[in-house]
């Protein structure tokens, strides 16, 4: 009888203190980074291109804009085969021609430049766009594409675009000068009501 329960106590304990096996799943397992899309830098890059406006005209070019002001001699319009001619967004006149009067000013050149497209940054976040959705091709009658406004304009394209570009900046009030105006009064308003410290104690002594 003592026998026969010891052994019963130990086949219990048994069956307690065995490793459960895992149970298999009926389909594969589901790993969620499995089906995360990964960010692909090169996709939202720009695949900007820079090319003179008398060489011929290929597929790959892609989206064909024209980023001088002059049209160039020579050309003939349907052969050009142009997207877009942005003239808008190139030197100005007076810019242009400083910089041809003298080479040695490409730096100087170069800051100037940005400057300028700073007033057109519609036009610039447009072509920007344009660059993440096909090939853009910046076609210009320059001689020297490395050192023109087109390799200037090419990599303010190959920029991100920021969150204030395009806007006008307001430059913000100090906290501090923003907690002492009182609520719905500008800083110009705020001694409108009852005048100046001053004249509010000058007059308070006046009628006593």
């Amino acid at each position: 009888m003592g026998a026969s329960m010891i052994s019963c106590f130990a086949m219990a304990t048994h069956r307690r203190t065995a490793p459960r096996r895992p149970r298999e799943p009926s389909s594969p397992p589901c790993y969620l980074a499995t089906f995360e899309a990964q960010p692909s830098t090169a996709a939202a890059r720009p695949t900007l291109r820079a090319k003179r406006i008398y060489a011929a005209a290929e597929s790959a070019d892609g989206y064909r804009v024209l980023v001088d002001r002059l049209w160039p001699r020579g050309v003939d319009k349907a052969a050009a085969a142009l997207d877009e001619w942005a003239r808008e967004i190139a030197p100005s006149d007076r810019l242009r021609r400083w910089f041809h009067a003298d080479r040695t000013r490409w730096p100087e050149f170069a800051r100037r430049y940005r400057a300028e497209l700073e007033a057109h940054a519609v036009a610039v976040a447009t072509l920007r766009a344009r660059a993440r959705e096909r090939t853009l091709t910046l076609l210009s009658a320059a001689r020297d594409l490395e050192r023109s406004h087109v390799a200037v304009l090419r990599r303010v394209l190959a920029r991100p675009q920021t969150p204030c570009s395009g806007g006008t900046r307001t430059q913000a009030m100090p906290a501090a000068s923003a907690a002492a105006i009182p609520s719905g009064l500008s800083s110009n308003t705020r001694h409108s009501r009852g005048g100046t410290p001053k004249r509010r104690a000058a007059s308070r002594k006046g009628s006593g």
